[in-house]
C-alpha cells in the first residue's frame, strides 16, 4: 500500500495500478514440522537478511545481545543471509559468540518453488523472527516466517506494519531502540500464553498471500490488461 501511494503521487491513475505482492507457498511449508523446544528454557531467535549494517539494523545486534546477557536470558540467535558473518567483527560481538549461529546465503535454484526446504527447516527450528530493518517494503522474509508460524518482532515502519499487527501476530516497536527490542524478546520468553497466541495467529495473518491465490490474481489482472 505504501508503494501504491507513491505511484499515485507520481500521477498514475489508481484504476491503472494492479498489485502483485510477494507470496509464499503455504502448502510446501506445511510439509515440515515446527520444533517443540521450551521457550522458557532457551528462546531461539532468527533473522534472515543481507549484510547492510545501517539499513538492516545490524548495528543494534551487539547492544541487544548485551542486554539479554545482562538480564540472564538464555538465547540462541540464528543469522541467515549473505555476508552476515561480518557481524562477528562488530565491537563486543566476540563476547557473545556462543549465542549466535551464522548461516550463509542458503537459497538455491534447485527447487522450483521458494523458499528452499533448507531455509524452511531453519525457520521452523526457532521461536521468533526478529527484523531490525529501519526501512522495508513488504518483506518476503516476513511472509516466510509467519507461514512457519513464527511471530515477528519488528520496528513499526511502512511495509512491515501492513502485515504485522501489534500484539496479534507479533510486536511492533515504535523506536529504533535496542532496549525495547530486547524487552520484547524477554516478554515473549516470560509470557508463554502471549507467545502461543501470536504463534497461532501467525499463519492466519498471511493466508491472502498464498502463492496459488496470488498467481490466480496476477493471471486475472494480465487478462484484464490485455483486453483493455
Amino acid at each position: 500500500e505504501t508503494i501504491k501511494k507513491d505511484i499515485i503521487k507520481a500521477g498514475i491513475e489508481k484504476k491503472k495500478i494492479y498489485s502483485s505482492p510477494n507470496s509464499v507457498s503455504i502448502s510446501k511449508i506445511n510439509k515440515y514440522k515446527n520444533f517443540n523446544k521450551d521457550i522458557k528454557e532457551k528462546i531461539h531467535l532468527i533473522t534472515v537478511t543481507r549484510f547492510a549494517k545501517g539499513k538492516k539494523g545490524l548495528d543494534l545486534i551487539p547492544k541487544i545481545a548485551e542486554i539479554l546477557v545482562k538480564r540472564k536470558i538464555n538465547f540462541m540467535w540464528s543469522l541467515v543471509g549473505k555476508n552476515l558473518h561480518k557481524i562477528e567483527d562488530f565491537k563486543n560481538m566476540k563476547k557473545y559468540k556462543k549465542n549466535f549461529k551464522y548461516y550463509g546465503n542458503i537459497q538455491s535454484f534447485d527447487e522450483s518453488i521458494f523458499p528452499n526446504s533448507k531455509l524452511i527447516k531453519i525457520y521452523k527450528n526457532n521461536h521468533l523472527f526478529v527484523s531490525l530493518s529501519r526501512i522495508e517494503a513488504l518483506p518476503i522474509t516476513f511472509l516466510e516466517a509467519l507461514a512457519c508460524k513464527l511471530p515477528i518482532l519488528s520496528f513499526n515502519s511502512d511495509g512491515g506494519n501492513e502485515i504485522v499487527i501489534n500484539d496479534w501476530n507479533g510486536k511492533l516497536v515504535n523506536e529504533f531502540s535496542p532496549n525495547k527490542i530486547a524487552g520484547s524478546i524477554i516478554s515473549y520468553q516470560k509470557n508463554k500464553n502471549t507467545y502461543k497466541k501470536h504463534k497461532n495467529n501467525a499463519l492466519k495473518s498471511i493466508l491472502r498471500f498464498d502463492l496459488e491465490k496470488i498467481a490466480t490474481s496476477v493471471l486475472a489482472d494480465y487478462k484484464t490488461i490485455i483486453k483493455s
